[in-house]
């Protein structure tokens, strides 16, 4: 690992992989009458978690990585098809079906986590001819309106996703291009403390906030995935693209709070190390909170609060069993395959 590595954005990444797992965990639980903080907590990670994730991968998007795309694709056709056998072992069907039509087949309508994977191919894939545009990102969302409004968007490359995160892919590469992360830092620094106010009532102010929508608003929960069409809210195209518009705000000054709080030379216990090794976190945990649906006890999922406490416990479980050593020896072939011999020689 490099020495010389900042751990910032191993830290934010380890919070956001760690609540992942946590918002994985509680969501099938979340509208069971009496869990309204379970309701709640979910709403509030779901505004952030994964725009902050794919803004960080957009930060660190640079041009010209074929490889990149080849090791996407082979890690999103490899865990199809594992997600996909696990999927029929707990179902207890055959783990292998050998039909065309089958859904373990459907690998262009992806299981469960593995649009992200697919989103990673295609924004790596389209980015350097979009970013070749004037004003790409208003075209990203433009785009990512028209796709919400319409009903009929094929559920294949889980497409209305990867166009609706598109936009926080974009906004993380011109953090990095334009140097805007560094030039807020250096405020930071001049001003401390108005700077530092200003994150942390942003991130003050939502959590309130999120009180009021998730109380007043119970479909605010759907609008979170980004996947439904504006038909499923009734909102005309206009209301629609509004509220989509607010969402893309509060998500993306949340996810800039964050990262202006997250401890920038500092490494966050644990976090650090989950950051460091996310992808292993967001491949393997899928199997455990599979399990974990199919085996809690009534007497956890119906009680708010210690599902809370569960669910927090099992994330660091998983979280530190997917990141251990060992655990990342076993896996590396699968995870971190060595596919050199797929590329020509000079």
């Amino acid at each position: 690992m490099n020495s010389n590595r900042i751990p910032w954005f191993d830290n934010v990444k380890g919070i956001m992989i760690f609540l992942v797992v946590f918002g994985h965990l509680i969501s099938t639980f979340k509208k069971i009458p009496g869990n309204e903080p379970v309701l709640y907590i979910y709403n509030v990670i779901y505004v952030f978690h994964m725009p902050l994730f794919v803004m960080i991968s957009g930060y660190f998007y640079r041009d010209g990585k074929y490889k990149k795309v080849i090791q996407f694709l082979f890690l999103f056709f490899l865990w199809h098809l594992i997600n996909g056998m696990f999927v029929n072992f707990i179902e207890e069907r055959k783990p292998v079906v050998i039909d065309p039509g089958h859904r373990l087949f459907e690998v262009f309508d992806p299981y469960w986590t593995m649009w992200y994977l697919l989103g990673m191919i295609f924004w790596y894939m389209i980015t350097p001819y979009i970013t070749r545009l004037r004003y790409p990102l208003v075209y990203a969302i433009i785009f990512a309106f028209l796709l919400s409004y319409s009903a009929d968007v094929t559920g294949w490359f889980a497409l209305r996703k990867l166009a609706n995160f598109y936009p926080y892919f974009l906004i993380g590469y011109y953090l990095a291009q334009k140097n805007l992360l560094n030039r807020l830092k250096e405020k930071l620094r001049k001003r401390q403390k108005g700077m530092l106010s200003l994150p942390l009532l942003v991130l003050l102010s939502f959590l309130a906030g999120m009180v009021y929508l998730t109380a007043e608003y119970p479909k605010i929960t759907d609008l979170l995935l980004l996947d439904q069409s504006y038909r499923h809210f009734s909102w005309p195209f206009y209301q629609g693209a509004f509220y989509q518009l607010l969402f893309y705000g509060l998500s993306g000054a949340v996810s800039l709070s964050i990262l202006l709080l997250t401890p920038e030379k500092k490494k966050l216990f644990l976090f650090h190390t989950f950051g460091l090794f996310s992808l292993n976190i967001y491949l393997l945990h899928t199997f455990f909170v599979r399990v974990f649906r199919l085996t809690v006890p009534e007497t956890v999922y119906a009680n708010a609060w210690l599902l809370i406490l569960v669910s927090c416990i099992l994330s660091f479980l998983i979280c530190g069993f997917s990141s251990h050593r060992l655990v990342r020896k076993l896996t590396g072939p699968f995870i971190k395959p060595d596919l050199q011999f797929l590329f020509k020689t000079k």
